[in-house]
């Protein structure tokens, strides 16, 4: 049952946070790094040593011997293009992306259509927060590759991040019909960041479906229950919407999201001792994961529900 208590405000003012939890959700729940698909290392027939060495430590996760093998490819002077490309594609592995953008730029120097260059420097320029030059190439990706999906589906998280949403949702879909073989992991990811902005857009009934869909490919999909309890949330289905966030939670028992979602709607429906456990839980989980700013913020939130839960009358005994 609903409870309209005073401190129903602290959930109300809380709101815009987990749109914003949201959001990263969008960008996280494809990878595979957790932000827009990284790409395969460039080959060619005509391979140094030290081009296979770097691609094979690449494709092993290694990659400071792979960022090593391919400087070496470099200096010799080897296919230039193939290493610059390969190198920029370890450094956004190794998250240095001011390098990574550099390097691909040579690359594409050496070779002009390098649609692997293009796909890889729009992730860079993505993850330094350079929106218009990250959808510049991947258009230029598309230009070169019209069937790559992956182009597709990275232009459609910069659309959505952008908030751009009915944009995103073509790019989406065009994803979907690009795919031509049983890749049912990379389907359901687009299913569930489709329904996401769906859900921007309000289209309820969309999104419920996108996000079914995702779980009936991938029955592990914690983000997808997750983003099925933001929708019931949504619609008022508070019950619902804690049924799906325990499913997510049991998949994951570290995601802070879903308990800090858990709590905020418990302590709306008036279980303030669960809902106060909820966030604490979520809270130590955001700390644990370094998130220090976002776990701040909800021991203040904690705090706030304590002062409140303090200044009601005291039950008559």
């Amino acid at each position: 049952m609903h409870k309209d208590t005073p401190m129903s405000t602290v959930l109300k003012n809380f709101l815009p946070y987990l749109g914003r939890l949201v959001i990263v959700a969008l960008l996280c729940s494809l990878v595979l790094g957790g932000w827009p698909r990284q790409g395969k290392a460039a080959k060619s027939v005509h391979l140094s040593y030290w081009m296979r060495s770097g691609i094979e430590q690449l494709e092993a996760g290694n990659y400071q011997q792979a960022l090593q093998d391919f400087n070496q490819s470099i200096e010799q002077e080897n296919n230039l293009a193939l290493a610059y490309s390969n190198r920029c594609l370890t450094q956004i592995y190794l998250q240095d992306y001011l390098h990574a953008w550099q390097d691909c730029t040579r690359s594409l120097q050496q070779q002009s259509d390098n649609y692997l260059a293009y796909f890889h420097r729009g992730l860079a320029f993505y993850r330094l927060g350079d929106y218009p030059q990250a959808l510049t190439d991947y258009n230029q990706t598309i230009r070169l590759k019209p069937t790559y999906y992956q182009a597709y589906y990275n232009r459609g998280l910069v659309q959505a991040t952008m908030k751009n949403h009915p944009l995103a949702l073509a790019d989406f879909n065009q994803s979907l019909r690009q795919i031509t073989n049983w890749q049912p992991d990379a389907l359901a990811t687009i299913y569930n960041d489709r329904g996401l902005s769906h859900l921007a857009l309000h289209n309820f009934t969309s999104a419920k479906a996108d996000f079914n869909q995702a779980l009936r490919l991938n029955k592990n999909n914690a983000s997808a229950y997750y983003n099925l309890a933001c929708t019931a949330h949504q619609l008022g289905e508070y019950e619902r919407s804690i049924a799906d966030l325990n499913r997510a939670i049991a998949i994951d028992p570290f995601y802070a999201d879903a308990y800090i979602r858990r709590g905020l709607l418990r302590h709306q429906l008036g279980y303030y001792q669960s809902a106060l456990a909820d966030l604490n839980q979520g809270a130590n989980h955001l700390y644990q994961q370094g998130l220090h700013h976002n776990y701040r913020q909800i021991l203040a939130l904690i705090e706030q529900i304590h002062q409140q839960l303090l200044s009601l009358p005291s039950p008559i005994v």
